[in-house]
């Protein structure tokens, strides 16, 4: 079986589950769906300097700036270090010698994704 082919197409449904008002069930099924505390508040503060910027002839002419950096703050992806990988491939040797049939399989995808989910790929 193809752990990977089918979790990405539950993940997938989750998405489209989540965008249709199930959000939080789809957050306690696949973590990875759930926003940061700090992508929120930047959200948010892009929605309201937005709205100012639509409603205030008065506000300062940076403000473009403003909600440009911080868009592009949420376009930035955590760094995976050497140190990230190092560790990574001595979990996965104790995984392959310590577990083994379906087990396996599902830990070593699990941990084939953790670099995926850090990287945004």
């Amino acid at each position: 079986m193809d752990y990977e082919k089918k979790y990405k197409e539950a993940l997938e449904l989750a998405r489209v589950a989540a965008f249709n008002g199930h959000q939080s069930l789809m957050e306690g099924i696949f973590p990875e769906l759930a926003e940061s505390e700090d992508e929120k508040v930047r959200k948010e503060i892009i929605s309201y300097l937005k709205l100012r910027k639509e409603t205030s002839p008065s506000i300062p002419a940076a403000i473009g700036s403003w909600i440009a950096w911080l868009e592009k703050q949420g376009e930035q992806k955590p760094a995976w270090s050497e140190e990230d990988q190092n560790a990574l491939e001595d979990v996965r040797e104790a995984v392959v010698h310590y577990w083994g049939g379906e087990t396996q399989d599902i830990l070593l995808y699990w941990l084939k994704s953790i670099k995926q989910k850090i990287k945004g790929e």
